[in-house]
């Protein structure tokens, strides 16, 4: 059986929810969708395939959003483009 990544609690799965389905923003929308799907018990591996992420950068995104919390999931190449 895949071992389940750690995903820390600064939102609860239904918050996460919510996230994903209000983001007008793509690249955190497929963040939000991720992390809601993992927190839903998926395995990174089958979550980041749902959500055409690499495995690799599906896990960055569950670091930064276990380190930072929401702030993690932020699109940092937007606020570069203002």
């Amino acid at each position: 059986m895949p071992k389940r990544i750690f995903l820390a609690d600064h939102l609860t799965t239904y918050e996460l929810k919510s996230r994903y389905q209000s983001s007008k923003d793509i690249v955190e929308l497929r963040r939000w969708h991720l992390l809601w799907l993992v927190a839903e018990g998926w395995t990174l591996t089958d979550a980041a395939g749902i959500v055409a992420l690499n495995y690799h950068y599906a896990r960055e995104i569950v670091q930064s959003y276990n380190k930072l919390g929401a702030a993690g999931v932020r699109n940092r190449r937007k606020d570069s483009v203002q």
